[in-house]
């Protein structure tokens, strides 16, 4: 198998690397190998499904709605 050489790694980015590859139980090398089959082999998205499965989502989720300023808090939170 051809192998390849990644220089100048951000620690950042070395670090969560190394840290998704310890919580998937993986190896460094693994854990990148999965992320590039990933980015690589991409599927295409078929509008048609993703707005099924939206609606889907919608109807199961109909009998707790979340307020609008709950929603925007959460929203919130979870940014910088």
């Amino acid at each position: 198998m051809p192998t390849i050489t990644v220089k100048n790694i951000p620690q950042e980015i070395y670090e969560w690397l190394k840290h998704s590859a310890d919580i998937n139980h993986r190896s460094l090398n693994s854990q990148i190998i999965t992320y590039l089959e990933q980015g690589v082999q991409r599927r295409k998205m078929d509008p048609e499904a993703l707005l099924l499965r939206a609606r889907a989502l919608r109807y199961s989720t109909r009998e707790n709605p979340i307020p609008h300023q709950k929603f925007t808090a959460a929203k919130r939170a979870g940014r910088p």
